[in-house]
């Protein structure tokens, strides 16, 4: 988790639980970055209101003991081209 933190650090890095947000903001934009990270081979969902506060949508993330590096460093690459051009 501590790596991941430092690829894409977040309001919850360091809580001690596998799960992040990547807050996006609206709504439709959190869905459609979610299918887009789908279709490159990573899961993750879109969350937004009711289940996060209204204008904070994003990307729920669940990190596995498992996941190598290199697919965690793979995936932030991508998180962070999308977030830039979206």
């Amino acid at each position: 988790m501590a790596y991941f933190d430092e690829l894409l650090p977040t309001s919850l890095a360091g809580n001690g639980l596998p799960v992040r947000r990547i807050t996006v903001g609206d709504a439709d934009r959190a869905v459609r970055l979610s299918a887009e990270l789908y279709r490159r081979g990573f899961y993750s969902s879109a969350v937004f209101f009711p289940t996060v506060p209204q204008g904070q949508a994003g990307l729920r993330i669940m990190i596995r003991a498992d996941i190598d590096q290199a697919v965690l460093a793979t995936f932030a690459d991508h998180v962070r081209e999308l977030t830039d051009a979206a």
